[in-house]
């Protein structure tokens, strides 16, 4: 065929600018990093060279500082903060790395923002992520971190505003990184002595969140949580109704978390008038603390015949979850339970506080 030789001839071609072009598809994968010290060597594993090497690629420079939080230098002075993104993009700036040989930057923060008195609007957050765009040909990648338990603030009211800056600066965002160190192994991902407020996991804690993060940059979906937290039901309950069972899950449809508990137990003659403590979650899970203030309902079933006009109808909110993980139960919902019934709380991780 002449004319598929002809272009091929223009291709193969020292000067032809096609040839150019599509060899810019094919470079091996060239990363620049920034962040705060989830992006530096902690317990002899660094997180971002770990995934990178994990989808072959290499890692140029890492701009990461311990302690940092994201934010321009002029969001820096209005809020007195003196360790933030802007400084590693002025390194970035005047480094010598070539700038459009580099195809991928990772930004991994975003735990340090957390409860601080910088609380950004959506505009000034695109304005903090417009800051990494200084690699021409690259693609963007946002990740964010998360403490071991995040109940000491309602962590999502920094993280949605973030993930929507992210977006729309053209980021790639893993919108459920927050979450990534959930898991039925979870406890053993993080040290012994690790507080609520712990930021760093132990050396197989952060083996598997680059696993993680090297599945998402890979191309792959980010990891969603869809498994049974660790729920311990309380001897209040047990001592009023022996049989009762308690089965729980957490799911992510459509950007909302959901936590659902499947309750079965009854006793018609209970005459307390009190909520009854049913049990707790691991407090790692209730960094969903949102879902507390939002209205929790009963999903009715066709096994289940409550009259729940009779329960106490607070926007239906026959339940409640507390900050440190509490799940309560309204007494009249022993009382007139036949069957069983789910409890659902949900949180729009996209929505902002």
């Amino acid at each position: 065929m002449p004319a598929d030789s002809a272009v091929a001839g223009y291709i193969h071609a020292d000067e032809s600018a096609t040839r150019s072009a599509l060899g810019l598809l094919n470079l091996p994968r060239r990363f620049v990093v920034f962040g705060d010290s989830w992006t530096t060597t902690l317990d002899g594993v660094n997180i971002p060279q770990t995934a990178i090497q994990l989808i072959g690629g290499t890692l140029v420079k890492n701009y990461g500082v311990g302690g940092a939080s994201i934010a321009t230098q002029e969001h820096a002075n209005q809020y007195n903060m003196t360790n933030v993104t802007s400084g590693q993009c002025a390194t970035a700036q005047s480094d010598s790395v070539a700038r459009s040989s580099i195809t991928d930057v990772l930004v991994l923060c975003g735990v340090n923002n957390l409860g601080g008195a910088y609380k950004p609007t959506v505009a000034q957050a695109v304005e903090d992520m417009a800051q990494f765009r200084l690699y021409p040909r690259a693609r963007y990648w946002y990740v964010a971190n998360s403490k071991n338990c995040q109940n000491s603030d309602d962590a999502w009211a920094w993280y949605s505003v973030y993930i929507e800056a992210a977006s729309q600066c053209g980021f790639a965002v893993a919108q459920t990184s927050p979450m990534w160190n959930w898991g039925v192994e979870a406890d053993s991902w993080w040290p012994s002595n690790a507080n609520a407020g712990a930021r760093h996991m132990n050396a197989a804690g952060q083996t598997m969140w680059a696993r993680r993060l090297a599945a998402f940059l890979s191309g792959g979906a980010s990891y969603s949580p869809n498994f049974r937290p660790e729920f311990t039901m309380s001897q209040d309950l047990l001592a009023l109704v022996p049989d009762a069972t308690v089965q729980n899950r957490s799911t992510i449809q459509d950007g909302t978390l959901y936590v659902d508990l499947t309750f079965t137990g009854r006793k018609p003659d209970h005459t307390g008038t009190t909520d009854i403590l049913a049990g707790r979650f691991n407090r790692r899970y209730t960094n969903v603390r949102g879902a507390q203030y939002r209205t929790l309902v009963i999903r009715e079933s066709s096994q289940s015949v409550i009259d729940s006009s009779q329960i106490r109808n607070n926007g239906n909110r026959i339940w409640s979850l507390n900050a440190m993980g509490a799940i309560y139960i309204d007494a009249q919902a022993i009382r007139r339970n036949q069957g069983f019934y789910v409890l659902q709380g949900s949180v729009a991780l996209t929505q902002h506080e």
